[in-house]
């Protein structure tokens, strides 16, 4: 009778045990990398008060073009946008649109502008954010809290050089015709 007992508290044990595990797992905070399927991005992410006081990053994966980002380049990118504790706000993937930018024109926050300079195509890097290079004192609207310093991890899937060589003028071959005079019209 003594060793029913036993494994009834051990079972009961067990039960318990199971059930605290799966509640935990079902509240797990996404990771960066991690497939974001079907998470409520921004839904109640409070941010963890971390010091952050200068730029820096990681690369994931380094990429394979010969060519890097510079400064006024115009990029493509697929980006994860989360808080230090790693609860995410913003991700282009959920929706499947990567964003096109020009690199320092300020059309994204500066931590991104000088973060993914150096980065070539197909490579994935993780750009922890200080709030002066984010948001700043202001925050962004009811999402990202004032002084709040971020992690994004942004891939970059493609990239126009801004050196590229401008198209010549020429047309139908013949140096010596310009668009003007030229019998193709103009689109």
């Amino acid at each position: 009778m003594e060793n029913k007992h036993i494994v009834a508290i051990a079972g009961f044990g067990l039960l318990i045990l199971l059930m605290v595990l799966l509640v935990f797992q079902s509240t797990k905070t996404p990771k960066m990398g991690e497939d974001l399927t079907g998470l409520n991005i921004g839904q109640g992410a409070t941010p963890t008060p971390v010091l952050v006081t200068e730029l820096s990053g990681r690369d994931l994966n380094v990429g394979s073009s010969s060519a890097a980002v510079v400064v006024g380049d115009s990029v493509t990118v697929h980006y994860i946008g989360a808080f230090m504790d790693g609860k995410i706000f913003d991700s282009s993937y959920q929706a499947n649109k990567p964003i096109t930018f020009q690199v320092g024109a300020g059309q994204v926050i500066k931590g991104v502008d000088q973060g993914i300079v150096g980065m070539k195509i197909g490579g994935k890097r993780q750009i922890q954010i200080p709030a002066d290079l984010a948001y700043g004192a202001a925050g962004q609207g009811n999402v990202i809290p004032p002084n709040t310093p971020l992690i994004f991890e942004i891939e970059l899937m493609d990239l126009k050089s801004a050196a590229a060589p401008s198209p010549s003028p020429e047309v139908s071959g013949d140096p010596s015709i310009t668009p003007a005079e030229s019998p193709v019209p103009s689109i």
